[in-house]
């Protein structure tokens, strides 16, 4: 009889790590609107004293899929409490268009926080839920990259450390 009662406490206490209070969490942008590409963002998150990860002074903010990341902040400044990051994505959309790199319709794309401390690159990785995207001429139903199209742009940007696949 006690059994199930224990499993019940375990699978609760098991249940998303990444949202209990004390943690680092991105806040926005709002998950139930689409990222539009083609206008500035504001990343948002709260770092609570309490949490672990309260100890790290910078963030390398990361846009991206599981097919690529852009870095869109490297080394920003990170403190206990409430932050955010304004983006503008025009650099990114102009990168993926020059490769024409097709994006999903679904919700693929996220936001990771690289947290460490300076001169480190060492720390905690946290990424945002996921979000769907719009504002961007080439989004279809799954095909990333069109074959025969875009390969030799998207290798001179992955070997100029513009994008990491």
């Amino acid at each position: 009889m006690r059994l199930p009662a224990l499993v019940g406490i375990v699978l609760t206490s098991l249940a998303a790590p990444g949202v209990l209070a004390g943690n680092f969490n991105f806040t926005g942008p709002d998950l139930s609107q689409k990222l539009n590409l083609s206008a500035p963002i504001t990343v948002s998150w709260s770092l609570p004293p309490d949490s672990p990860d309260a100890v790290y002074e910078q963030m390398d903010l990361w846009w991206g899929s599981n097919g690529f990341k852009y870095e869109i902040a490297p080394n920003y400044s990170l403190a206990v409490g409430a932050g955010s990051f304004f983006w503008d994505p025009i650099n990114e959309t102009k990168a993926l268009l020059m490769t024409n790199h097709s994006l999903t319709r679904g919700k693929d794309f996220f936001f990771e926080g690289r947290l460490h401390h300076p001169n480190s690159t060492s720390g905690s990785v946290l990424q945002s839920q996921k979000y769907a995207v719009e504002g961007y001429p080439l989004i279809n139903a799954g095909r990333l990259l069109r074959p025969g199209t875009g390969g030799v742009a998207l290798a001179a940007l992955l070997a100029a450390g513009m994008c990491v696949l």
